[in-house]
């Protein structure tokens, strides 16, 4: 009796054991930023020192969870993932951007017990993949605003940036919002040096 028993417990786990299937691997992903195209300014805009503070955003945002969109309700891909927030990757975008511009002499990152001429505050107010019938896009929402040395916001400006997904996946998800958040900072670029420009007329 007990042998039997044992049989039928074997072939009881062998077969659950079977019917479980193997969960996908997670794949991470990053913002590429190939396509930015980094007008350099070789004019000074009397900008010596400049912090690129870390961007900041809501907690939902602040995860490495890819957010989408469908009717009014927001969810993540289970299985694909940012490879860091993109608050960080976007700073660090923003640094390296700010740097090959040319636009202030010295940029710093996230050196924010220091005491430079300008510091770029930031904050994304949205960052999602938006599905809209058979189809999906990426909004990607940030503002910006310059502080100088004596916490006198200078300047302030957002910039909201739709982009179609080339589809409707996480992979889709993550091309448009990275041309999204190129064409942000393209625009932020001039934003900056024009801001500048006025502030030490």
């Amino acid at each position: 009796m007990r042998k039997k028993i044992s049989i039928l417990t074997v072939i009881l786990f062998l077969t659950v054991g079977c019917a479980v299937k193997p969960l996908p691997p997670t794949k991470r992903y990053r913002i590429k930023s190939d396509d930015i195209k980094i007008k350099s300014f070789s004019k000074p805009v009397g900008c010596d020192s400049i912090n690129i503070s870390f961007v900041d955003s809501d907690d939902k945002i602040m995860s490495k969870d890819i957010i989408y969109v469908k009717g009014l309700e927001k969810n993540r891909y289970y299985f694909s993932k940012w490879f860091e927030t993109p608050n960080l990757m976007l700073t660090k975008l923003l640094f390296q951007s700010v740097k090959k511009s040319g636009i202030c002499k010295n940029v710093y990152y996230m050196m924010d017990d220091l005491n430079p001429k300008y510091t770029l505050n930031s904050k994304i107010l949205e960052f999602d993949q938006v599905f809209d019938n058979n189809s999906s896009y990426a909004v990607a929402d940030i503002l910006f605003y310059i502080v100088d040395g004596d916490s006198n916001i200078i300047a302030e400006k957002e910039f909201r940036v739709f982009k179609k997904s080339p589809s409707n996946d996480a992979a889709g998800g993550v091309k448009s919002l990275s041309s999204a958040t190129n064409d942000i900072i393209e625009k932020t670029l001039s934003w900056m040096r024009n801001s500048m420009q006025r502030a030490n007329r």
